[in-house]
């Protein structure tokens, strides 16, 4: 308890600073949000009139304790460019955004798992330099590169789906799924890569250590020594680098719905940082760092759950 509370307070506390951060940059930075909207040819009075009804015309503190106390009570404010709600803006995007996420991390662990554990045993062999070749290529290769190609071979040669024609979840769940399968694949198999080679050089230290000498010499199965003692001892590093891969994976999924034109949080990132849509962008910086924060606090309490030796 004590741990989960110290965890609170430091999510609390580095948040705060993320949004101090965040909020002074776009206030320091060269660029006037008015002048980007209106153009470099409006008249000086009709940039005063929108820097004001902006509420740009006062002090940056009192405008960041204002934006912080609203972002406490859930309203993130309003978009410059697109005059609406950055709550409503964002709330579809987000969940494009997390479930792209959500389907890559379980493409990853349902390629990685099995293949790393079935080949963690099997040093020699055409099946062991298959998976290794096959490894080494996927890691060398970037998410957006591997996107244009699946784009290309299954969207332009063999027709699977069409490019740049998404289907949003509110519209049908079966064709949203089927559309994000190729950007989820971009992403998952690079990241499938990096763990069978976790797994497998874990799996593989694991296995020449003593206990596990021990233990086959008394007579047990070397399958049962892998699931019931190697198993849990490389658990740990398997769930702190999992917690990683989802991190890298925002940026992943920022990338690839450029790829395959995606209207997902990304996207709008990319446009508001354009644009200088300063409520939207402050408001992504802090739901980034919201999440990266719990996927960091989960995978310690995860690691020790499954480890009593781990010190918190």
């Amino acid at each position: 308890m004590r741990y989960i509370l110290r965890k609170l307070i430091t999510l609390l506390v580095t948040l705060f600073l993320i949004s101090l951060l965040a909020f002074l940059a776009f206030a320091i930075i060269p660029g006037d949000p008015a002048v980007t909207l209106l153009g470099v040819n409006a008249t000086p009075e009709a940039i005063l009139a929108l820097r004001q009804e902006m509420g740009l015309d006062r002090p940056v503190f009192v405008r960041y304790v204002e934006w912080l106390g609203d972002m406490i009570f859930g309203d993130m404010g309003r978009s410059f460019a697109h005059g609406h709600s950055v709550r409503e803006l964002l709330g579809d995007r987000l969940i494009v955004t997390g479930s792209l996420m959500g389907l890559s991390f379980v493409m990853m662990l349902g390629i990685a798992l099995p293949v790393g554990l079935l080949t963690a045993g099997r040093q020699r062999g055409i099946v062991h330099w298959m998976v290794t070749i096959i490894n080494q290529m996927m890691m060398a290769v970037p998410p957006l590169f591997l996107g244009l190609m699946l784009t290309f071979v299954f969207g332009a040669v063999f027709r699977v789906f069409t490019p740049s024609a998404f289907v949003s979840f509110r519209e049908s769940v079966g064709g949203y799924l089927f559309y994000m399968l190729f950007p989820a694949l971009a992403i998952a198999l690079p990241k499938s890569a990096m763990m069978v080679r976790l797994i497998r050089s874990s799996v593989r230290e694991e296995m020449g250590k003593d206990y596990v000498r021990t233990a086959v010499s008394r007579g047990c199965a070397p399958r049962g020594v892998l699931y019931r003692h190697v198993l849990p001892n490389i658990a740990a590093p398997v769930i702190t680098f999992s917690a990683l891969t989802l991190i890298m994976m925002i940026t992943d999924s920022i990338v690839v719905e450029q790829v395959f034109s995606i209207p997902g949080a990304g996207r709008i990132l990319i446009s508001a940082i354009g644009t200088r849509d300063y409520p939207v962008v402050q408001a992504l910086v802090l739901v980034i760092a919201a999440l990266v924060m719990t996927l960091h606090a989960l995978a310690d309490v995860l690691c020790r759950l499954v480890d009593r030796r781990i010190t918190l």
